[in-house]
């Protein structure tokens, strides 16, 4: 017993050992680093145009200050100028009817749902509607904020700026990963390495090596970014207005409606939703190109279809049977996470306008890669060298 525990603690301590070192080799290699800074310059660039300029800066910190006001009770010609703005565009619950909405949008995009898929869709506006007067019993709609169709708070923070992060996470997760798998090919050293089957079990470390590289890379990267859009739009006083309140509400689809969420959430909630969504996508990309390289086993081949896959799923994100059929496609579908970033969480698209779609496609692309990966791999252990 005490053999083994002695030799089962010297495995770990050697698997962590190889991790540290995987981990080492991303963050000495110059590529990686550039393309980061890359993404990084690409966000501040974002958050300029958004509220960067002068006029924008000054525009931002009064209201800041009138929203601060308002908090603390107090009355200033400002104050009432934006009373004044909340009693024309801060009542939009008043007769706001989720079925009418659904109509809209079913002739808008001339999608023609029948039978009982088209009850189904119905059966979800109908349980949005009942959302909507929960919401305005609790007050959460009356809730200040930087008007939404002056400043466009949430589509900025999680919409443009969210999307690209999005993406930016799933590139920087890609590219550690095949760095650290195919590195023994790059470097001619797989007759010494992948000969036995010790030197295969390796490589998923090398994949975990990669994935963990890549979080802390996009760590890095939502924080930069993040913190550079709270320098430019203060939060403090605003983290708890729920993102269902009228103030926030953007013009979407050609209609100012609010966001209706599936749940009590409030700003600081969402973020961390998000955040958690951005994990759950990492991990996914990672373990999709660690697939990806089992079956092709070369970095820049598999970059190159998975890139080309991932656009594919956009496009197919518009194809429609009008029939149950259209779920089971979206749910398996990664592109539909990256076009619905922003509208998580809330009434969005017709087909996952249900509670926990978003939950319901990390799981249905989850089972999509987790397949290819595990028949790559043990095709992998297989594998003899020529």
């Amino acid at each position: 017993m005490i053999n083994r525990d002695k030799k089962g603690g010297k495995n770990i301590r050697l698997t962590y050992r190889i991790i540290f070192l995987e981990c080492q080799k991303i963050f000495r290699n110059p590529l990686v680093l550039l393309v980061f800074l890359t993404f990084l310059l690409i966000n501040i660039v974002v958050v300029q145009n958004a509220y960067g300029s002068q006029d924008d800066q000054k525009s931002v910190q009064r209201m800041h200050r009138v929203l601060q006001a308002k908090e603390q009770g107090k009355k200033n010609s400002d104050v009432e100028v934006y009373n004044e703005y909340k009693q024309a565009y801060g009542k939009l619950y008043d007769n706001l009817d989720m079925l009418k909405i659904m109509k809209i949008k079913e002739k808008m995009s001339r999608y023609e749902p029948t039978g009982k898929y088209q009850k189904f869709i119905e059966n979800n506006y109908k349980k949005l509607q009942k959302r909507t007067d929960e919401i305005k019993a609790s007050g959460a709609d009356q809730a200040d904020f930087y008007p939404g169709i002056v400043y466009f708070v949430h589509g900025t923070l999680f919409g443009k700026l969210g999307k690209k992060l999005l993406l930016e996470i799933v590139v920087l997760v890609f590219l550690s990963v095949l760095y650290l798998m195919d590195y023994e090919r790059v470097q001619k050293t797989e007759d010494q390495v992948f000969v036995t089957r010790c030197g295969k079990d390796t490589l998923h470390l090398k994949m975990i090596g990669g994935i963990l590289s890549g979080l802390i890379y996009s760590a890095l990267l939502l924080l930069a970014s993040y913190g550079w859009f709270l320098a430019k739009l203060p939060l403090k006083g605003l983290w708890k207005v729920p993102v269902s309140a009228s103030m926030m509400a953007e013009p979407r689809s050609g209609m100012l409606n609010p966001f209706v969420t599936f749940w009590n959430v409030n700003l600081r909630s969402y973020l961390l939703l998000t955040l958690v969504m951005f994990l759950a996508i990492a991990l996914l990309a990672g373990v999709l190109a660690g697939a990806g390289w089992y079956c092709l086993k070369n970095s820049y081949l598999v970059f190159l279809v998975l890139s080309v896959l991932l656009m594919g799923s956009v496009q197919a994100a518009l194809v429609h049977t009008t029939t149950f059929l259209d779920i089971v496609l979206a749910i398996c579908n990664p592109g539909i996470l990256w076009i619905t970033c922003g509208a998580w969480f809330m009434e969005n698209d017709l087909t996952l306008s249900f509670a926990g779609s978003e939950f319901c496609c990390l799981f249905g692309c989850g089972i999509l890669i987790l397949l290819p990966y595990f028949i790559g791999k043990k095709r992998f252990r297989k594998w003899e060298l020529k």
